[in-house]
């Protein structure tokens, strides 16, 4: 199989070289890597280059989320006829020996779309971030097994899992010629778990390899290996009920719909306390030297 990967990541110059930096040496010799240059800075840009002449940088616009992203990665590897890309997130830290386990599912299920590894958290090992996914219709919420859970080996049996996540996730072909390519739609959130569930409704097949691990360096997965390292927004919810309209069944809707609507003004009111938990952090600017007028 003729492989490349690609890696998307938005937090700066620090995060893009230690991700391309961990890759060396992981890698087999002459692979194709892509940096995905989503609207970051000159600066990100130019230390890439400088650091790794031999990674080919994919300039994005910047405006079109991360599934729009990693959209035009794969048809620019698909372009160059490789038979599988690997997409990365910059906050993954693969093991060594983690792709050879990835390829052997695709090479021993031709049905294979979509394969995911073991992923863990970088600043404890021992600690589950996604040992396969599991989709709640009634609930409306896609999740990992074993989230913030110890790694014991309870989650390291190989097979079909709902949803692969885009975090480490090895792409054949095919799914983007018969699932057709990622929902937009989505932007930042769940389009990976869409994107599975439209690859299993074509009769293709989305594997969980745990011989396959990855470390995640994520800065905001949470002290309890959360399970989305972005940033939580207004968009989440959306995703949510796009995925339950558009994959869901009739009656799963009475329900998931409340659901999604509590879990968002739950989420709102925890970022509500949290900012104002921050305030009194915040030095108080000097008063200024006249009254002014209020407005």
């Amino acid at each position: 199989m003729q492989l490349s990967v690609n890696v998307l990541g938005r937090r700066g110059p620090e995060a893009a070289l230690a991700c391309l930096g961990h890759l060396r040496g992981r890698l087999p010799d002459g692979m194709r890597v892509r940096w995905l240059d989503d609207g970051s800075s000159d600066g990100t840009r130019a230390a890439v280059a400088r650091t790794f002449p031999s990674v080919e940088l994919v300039r994005l616009p910047g405006d079109g989320g991360v599934a729009g992203a990693h959209n035009r990665g794969l048809r620019r590897a698909f372009a160059a006829h490789d038979d599988a890309v690997l997409l990365l997130s910059v906050d993954a830290r693969p093991v060594a020996g983690f792709l050879a386990p990835l390829v052997e599912v695709m090479k021993m299920r031709p049905r294979a779309a979509l394969v995911s590894p073991k992923i863990v958290l970088a600043r404890d090992p021992g600690r589950l971030w996604y040992a396969g996914g599991e989709i709640d219709w009634w609930r409306g919420r896609a999740a990992p097994r074993g989230a913030g859970t110890s790694d014991d080996g309870r989650f390291d049996r190989p097979g079909p899992t709902d949803f692969a996540t885009a975090v480490a996730m090895l792409v054949r072909r095919q799914a983007f010629d018969r699932a057709g390519a990622i929902d937009e739609g989505y932007a930042n959130h769940l389009f990976d778990v869409d994107w599975s569930v439209r690859a299993r409704a074509v009769g293709m097949e989305v594997h969980y390899q745990p011989r396959s691990r990855v470390l995640l360096d994520a800065p905001d997965a949470g002290p309890g290996g959360g399970w989305t390292a972005l940033p939580v927004d207004r968009t989440l919810s959306r995703s949510r009920a796009r995925l339950v309209a558009s994959h869901g069944r009739w009656y799963h809707w009475p329900t998931a719909a409340p659901r999604v609507a509590a879990d968002a003004t739950t989420t709102a009111f925890r970022g509500w306390r949290r900012l104002g938990r921050a305030r009194p952090d915040v030095a108080d600017p000097a008063p200024p030297s006249r009254p002014t007028a209020r407005r």
